[in-house]
């Protein structure tokens, strides 16, 4: 199984638990392709002999387990098998695994991205952990059970956090997804139609750059949740101005208003630092003030403190002043494309 990344453009923060659950949540977000790949990978078999194996490609990493007991106990937070561990442990799969008849289980796993990127891997990489199980098992799945069974699974882990990650890279291009108040949570996931001329310009002039920095999200999740169950004021009207203007830059997307997305790109990063000054930092503050004057809006991946920072340009000319002034700093340039969806491979 083959996915994108996603990148969030308008709404983030309103996915996450409990406010999401409270009041609902309103994200824009696109699925992407990395220099030309599907950037995460898993693949999951059955062998013959009784033994679990894990395997990371990019941690040239291989564990394996004989005493499938072993793995009916928590997953710690931190390990190299943590991820596929909790999703054996959410699913199935396991209780399937108790018949000595059953051989065992190969899961091939592949993250093409930086650490700490932004970009929704870990959630994505579960979706694609998920989605490999669950074929071995011939499980008929729909998107939201799929989005739901992902949650599980962070939540067997014991990490937190929103659900837009997991819809971004299994849904491909651009959309807006919703939920109502409770749960479970009810996805409603809207495709934007970009007229042909609106796409042109994207390609052309939104710069994708990792700062080189890795951010730590958990940390900064943690202090905004604790704030909002604080009830904040300021803090409440930024998450609802957040939910409101995903759906205004859904409407700006569908028009072809470059302008006014770019203008609620730069409004979602100021949203971000309302609500935590951990999203930026002098590093993050450098990249952005050496091409700010080129830029129709910027903003950055995710909860912040690292990973990508996104940029539009004025024009296809300031697109490459961009790159050239961003060649003297940590930060990296990444070609990227709009990816239609995940790929299952047979």
């Amino acid at each position: 199984i083959q996915l994108p990344v996603r990148i969030d453009l308008a709404g983030g923060w309103t996915d996450t638990p409990p406010y999401s659950l409270e009041r609902g949540g309103a994200v824009v977000n696109m699925g992407l392709l990395l220099n030309g790949a599907y950037p995460i990978q898993v693949q999951a078999k059955w062998l013959s002999e009784r033994v679990i194996r894990f395997r990371s490609v990019d941690q040239q990493l291989q564990i394996e387990i004989d005493d499938f007991a072993q793995l009916y106990h928590p997953p710690q937070l931190g390990s190299p098998i943590a991820l596929p561990h909790a999703t054996l442990l959410a699913g199935k799969i396991l209780d399937y695994l108790q018949s000595p008849e059953t051989g065992g289980l190969e899961i091939i796993t592949s993250c093409n991205v930086p650490m700490g990127s932004g970009l929704g891997t870990s959630s994505i990489l579960a979706a694609g952990l998920v989605m490999a199980t669950w074929q071995l098992l011939d499980v008929q799945w729909t998107e939201e059970q799929l989005f739901n069974q992902v949650l599980y699974v962070e939540q067997t882990l014991g990490s937190r956090g929103g659900w837009q990650d997991q819809v971004g890279g299994v849904v491909g291009g651009i959309k807006l997804t919703t939920t109502g108040t409770g749960t479970p949570q009810r996805f409603l996931v809207q495709q934007i139609e970009l007229n042909s001329q609106f796409q042109k310009a994207l390609h052309e002039q939104l710069v994708l750059a990792y700062t080189g920095k890795q951010r730590v999200a958990k940390n900064i999740l943690e202090l905004v949740v604790a704030d909002w169950l604080s009830r904040r004021s300021d803090l409440v009207q930024t998450l609802t101005h957040l939910r409101l203007d995903a759906h205004t830059m859904s409407k700006a997307l569908e028009v072809g208003d470059l302008a006014q997305f770019g203008q609620l790109l730069t409004q979602y990063f100021e949203g971000k630092k309302a609500l935590n000054d951990g999203t930026t930092n002098t590093t993050i503050n450098h990249l952005i003030d050496t091409v700010r004057h080129l830029c129709l809006g910027w903003g950055i991946a995710g909860a912040g403190g690292g990973g990508f920072l996104v940029f539009l340009a004025q024009n296809v000319n300031a697109r490459r002043l961009i790159e050239q002034h961003l060649q003297s700093t940590p930060a990296t340039i990444y070609n990227w494309e709009m990816a239609s969806g995940y790929v299952i491979q047979s």
